[in-house]
């Protein structure tokens, strides 16, 4: 009688449930509750440290694994424990094979995309290091305030920029103006087009440095550098708008569906960017205890200076906060997923052998060494899947590397790893909701069945 008062709560309480939902979509609503920066947070940290730890995990697998194997090979009591763990599903259905290195393969391309976001949209601002020759940790970068990211609004007029240069210059360093903008790149030869560009403006003489010639550098017209991705030396592409020459494409890859553009200040400051002020300078070689906050104050220009690396990484956690709370989020449903399948997996596989299992307990070997092996078990199959993962991560990394401009996503052990870690705990956790049914079992009453 009780069950089926529960059963009939059950029911009702699913079909409001269900209503409720129905009617929301119907209506179109749109959940909004308030903003969590503790739960984006979370969900940040989460990525970086499945990343961080992911190698330590995948070989802490492997060294399990290798254990495992081990002492079944001196022992034969244990080479029979795991032998009892063998599931005929394994053989026989091809989701029981599929779905671990699909999961893992998934997680390891998921958690890298955040990562590979920031760090692509820094790459204009790396080449500019490397065109001043210094390291990033030598630079300040002086720009409209200190709160000021790459490629956001920035004034810093050209006047006062003159002033920073020549003060620069008189204390033995060296700079580099900049203007920085996000506009329109488009190549007519192309079907696809990037959705934006990450343009960049320097002195003439200063993109030399990249190894071109200063005659092509100086001819007529806009003289662009771009990546390869979006077109080749001598193509004719628009700028803003602005028909500009190629005159070298880079390997540089500026994070989701960009493209990269450098062109001199002399030729884009009266075309693109005509009327606009620069955007900031970069400076050098100076003595490391020289205040430039306090040079600025004392020259009466509003402005502030920022090391370079800071000025990178405030630009990693803006994309770190825009790309990986989301992408984490279906992360777990995609374990969630994962660990609802896995379950169903090893309930049926138990299950199958459920007989089996009770003739062993019968003939003395005790639940826990069952429960046991059956842990050994899930430790050898997330190993087997993260190795059987590795080419399904390079297929979906290039399928991902594919999809838009400006990804160069790598495979790496930590991506590999980090697949190996949260599909270990799901394969661990439904391990040990399954064995469940061994703690349940009635050795006795199963052997007559």
């Amino acid at each position: 009688m009780n069950n089926r008062i529960g059963h009939t709560l059950a029911g009702a309480t699913l079909l409001a449930t269900s209503a409720a939902g129905l009617a929301a979509s119907a209506m179109e609503y749109t959940p909004q509750p308030e903003v969590s920066s503790v739960g984006s947070e979370a969900l940040i940290e989460l990525n970086d440290l499945s990343r961080e730890y992911g190698t330590e995990a995948f070989l802490g697998f492997l060294a399990a694994s290798a254990a495992i194997y081990g002492g079944a090979k001196l022992s034969p009591r244990r080479a029979e424990m795991l032998k009892s763990t063998e599931s005929s599903l394994n053989k026989s259905n091809a989701l029981a094979r599929v779905l671990p290195p699909f999961l893992i393969a998934s997680v390891a391309v998921a958690t890298g995309l955040g990562s590979e976001a920031g760090d692509g949209a820094n790459e204009s601002n790396r080449v500019m290091a490397e065109i001043m020759g210094n390291d990033t940790s030598d630079i300040q970068v002086i720009v409209q305030h200190e709160n000021v990211l790459p490629f956001n609004h920035s004034t810093l007029a050209k006047d006062d920029a003159a002033k920073v240069e020549s003060w620069v210059t008189e204390n033995g360093g060296t700079s580099l103006v900049f203007k920085q903008a996000l506009g329109d790149a488009n190549n007519p030869e192309l079907e696809t087009n990037p959705s934006s560009a990450a343009i960049t403006a320097i002195p003439a003489e200063s993109m030399e440095s990249l190894g071109l010639d200063s005659k092509d550098i100086r001819k007529p017209g806009i003289q662009a550098v771009v990546s390869s991705q979006f077109a080749e030396s001598g193509d004719s592409v628009l700028i803003e708008g602005k028909d500009a020459e190629v005159i070298e494409a880079l390997d540089v890859y500026p994070g989701l569906d960009r493209t990269f553009a450098f062109a001199s200040i002399e030729d884009t400051m009266d075309s693109i960017f005509k009327g606009e002020q620069y955007s900031g300078v970069l400076v050098a070689g100076l003595e490391d205890n020289v205040d430039l906050n306090k040079m600025l104050a004392d020259m009466g220009i509003d402005a502030a200076s920022i090391p370079m690396d800071q000025w990178i990484d405030n630009y990693n956690q803006f994309w770190d906060r825009s790309v990986k709370p989301p992408e984490m989020q279906f992360v777990l449903m995609i374990i969630g997923a994962g660990l609802i399948g896995s379950s169903y997996i090893r309930y049926a596989d138990v299950l199958q052998r459920k007989k089996q299992l009770a003739v062993q307990n019968i003939m003395g070997v005790p639940k826990r060494t069952m429960k046991t092996a059956e842990y050994m078990r899930s430790v050898v199959t997330t190993s087997k899947a993260s190795l059987t993962a590795t080419p399904l991560i390079v297929g979906l990394t290039a399928v991902t590397n594919s999809s838009q401009y400006g990804l160069n996503m790598p495979t790496t052990l930590a991506g590999l790893g980090a697949g190996t870690l949260f599909y270990g705990m799901a394969s661990l956790g439904s391990t040990m909701a399954a064995n469940g049914i061994i703690d349940k079992m009635d050795s006795a009453t199963e052997v007559r069945k």
